[in-house]
């Protein structure tokens, strides 16, 4: 039973990691200096953290920033010595991805309740990521810093213009297949007779309004951070309207996504009301 149990986590393992390359390369958005908004591609990697502890999450999450250091070995040509190359080889790709092996260390201490768990284990993680590259961004890719700007403060503005929209699709993304999946079952189709993860049994409308509510938040967020991006590379002033623009958004998208739950609370309601 053991090996079998072995057998199934380094395979579900090597598929995520795998998944998490390939969506790697899926470019929503793409910085000129480095850094890019993506197709979920650090999710993979948390949903092993969360199913498989923070050990076998580090572990996966190391091999995948291996993988991502052979993508970009080219970035290392840019290190002006061996403590430059040293530092963007943990800092922007080993240590940068391996701590998003953290990101089931919420699992069980939010109520059992995995969607938000998981999207805590994602902010955590992706924040700790930017730190990482903000890192860089002082040390070693100082040089791109425009003349008469701290260092710090481009670093922080730059690369917060990809990782911002990265943490939210991420958290999003997180939401979104908890509400379907139960990652601590060995079959996460379904949830298992032995957990104890809250997965209410769902109404289909209230699903739908529910991820409508969310998606509006995420095309909100998308669209204001796609023209801050542009604007904050082509030096311009950000244009008032798209705080307004966001603001509407995440506004509308929680009422929208209350609205949701209130159908599903109506619908526990009356499925109560039914069995008795």
């Amino acid at each position: 039973m053991q090996k079998k149990q072995n057998i199934l986590r380094l395979t579900e393992s090597a598929i995520m990691i795998a998944f998490a390359t390939v969506l790697s390369e899926i470019k929503i958005a793409h910085l000129p200096f480095g850094g890019s908004v993506t197709a979920f591609s650090m999710l993979p990697l948390i949903i092993i953290a969360y199913r498989y502890g923070t050990k076998w999450g580090l572990f996966s999450a190391g091999i995948a920033g291996i993988f991502q250091l052979m993508l970009g070995m080219n970035n290392l040509r840019y290190g002006t010595g061996l403590l430059a190359v040293f530092a963007i080889l943990l800092f922007d790709y080993i240590i940068a991805y391996g701590v998003l092996g953290l990101g089931g260390i919420f699992r069980g201490k939010i109520g059992n309740r995995q969607g938000i768990e998981m999207a805590c284990g994602a902010a955590l993680t992706l924040f700790l990521r930017y730190l990482c590259h903000v890192f860089t961004g002082v040390t070693v890719w100082k040089i791109w810093t425009p003349e008469g700007q701290s260092v710090l403060g481009y670093s922080l503005g730059y690369n917060a213009t990809y990782m911002v929209p990265e943490l939210v699709i991420t958290v999003i993304g997180a939401l979104l297949i908890c509400s379907f999946l139960d990652f601590t079952s060995n079959d996460i189709t379904r949830k298992s007779k032995n957990s104890s993860v809250v997965i209410p049994e769902r109404n289909t409308t209230a699903s739908i309004v529910k991820i409508s509510g969310i998606f509006t938040v995420f095309s909100g967020v998308l669209y204001s951070v796609y023209n801050m991006i542009n604007a904050f590379l082509d030096e311009i002033g950000m244009d008032s309207k798209l705080l307004v623009i966001l603001f509407a958004a995440v506004v509308a998208g929680i009422l929208i996504y209350g609205f949701g739950e209130l159908i599903q609370i109506v619908y526990n309601i009356s499925k109560k009301s039914d069995k008795q």
